[in-house]
């Protein structure tokens, strides 16, 4: 049975040092859906698929590869070596191709297949990344006819990677998890104040987070409210997050902050401040 989709985009941009021709970054992307949730059980297999996009008008090459990932409130996104997580399901993934030629104002589609081992305990959420990573042209990866002869020179190169994530949840179903920690209040590069907290799901299933903050005056009055849509948040990850309190005069408020997690499952936190 299919859990419910939620989409999210996840862009990776990054700089390496390389050897390239002039036209640096490929113009490659993937479309629609990034997002691929499944429930399946150990022994069970299913498939998918996704859409690699060439919107320019030259053939387009990139390279297709999987990656762990993991992130923390204070910034950290690490894309580490596929299958060196414990929740990783990166060794379950099957992708058909790990190169793509795409001709001018095309796409491909990239199909995989997801296998749940047998013979060890599994509960909860695993996790993966699927990159898609354009090629520049010219560069010594590439497999175009004529790359090789193509005058090549040292520059900084940005890519552009898109990151599809693959989550699988397996057993029963579990209930999200998630603690605040670390609220405090900052004052913004505007000039106005900000209320910032970090959030970690402690739990074994993944949730996208939907957050809600009202603000309340000493004497009842709500005066300020905000909500906002955050990513994917997987077992032992943390994200931080900070609301816009706007222009609040100075004095002592009332916040009470909440976060969906989907499921019926609502987590809150009060926190006094004093501005």
């Amino acid at each position: 049975m299919h859990d419910p989709i939620i989409r999210r985009t996840l862009i990776v941009a990054f700089a390496a040092a390389s050897f390239v021709a002039p036209r640096l970054v490929a113009q490659v992307s993937v479309q629609g859906n990034t997002l691929h949730e499944r429930r399946a059980q150990p022994g069970e297999q299913y498939a998918g698929s996704f859409i690699v996009v060439n919107s320019s008008s030259e053939p387009q090459e990139a390279k297709i590869y999987q990656t762990d990932y993991f992130a923390a409130a204070d910034g950290t996104n690490v894309y580490g070596q596929s299958g060196s997580s414990p929740r990783s399901n990166a060794e379950w993934v099957a992708i058909t191709s790990s190169t793509l030629v795409i001709p001018p104002r095309s796409s491909r589609e990239v199909a995989f297949d997801v296998t749940v081992p047998t013979g060890r305990p599994l509960s909860g959420t695993y996790w993966s990344m699927v990159m898609v990573e354009g090629v520049p042209k010219g560069a010594g990866e590439s497999i175009l006819p004529g790359g090789a002869t193509r005058q090549i020179r040292a520059a900084v190169v940005t890519r552009i990677r898109y990151a599809v994530q693959m989550v699988t949840h397996v057993g029963a179903a579990a209930k999200p998890q998630a603690t605040f920690a670390a609220p405090a209040v900052h004052v913004t590069p505007q000039g106005t104040k900000a209320l910032q907290l970090d959030v970690a799901n402690t739990g074994i299933r993944s949730f996208a987070s939907a957050f809600t903050l009202e603000v309340y005056a000493e004497d009842g009055t709500r005066v300020t409210t905000a909500a906002a849509a955050r990513e994917m948040l997987y077992p032992g990850t943390s994200l931080r997050q900070r609301f816009d309190l706007g222009a609040l005069p100075a004095g002592t408020y009332r916040a009470l902050v909440t976060l969906d997690a989907g499921d019926d499952t609502v987590f809150g936190a009060q926190y006094t401040l004093k501005l």
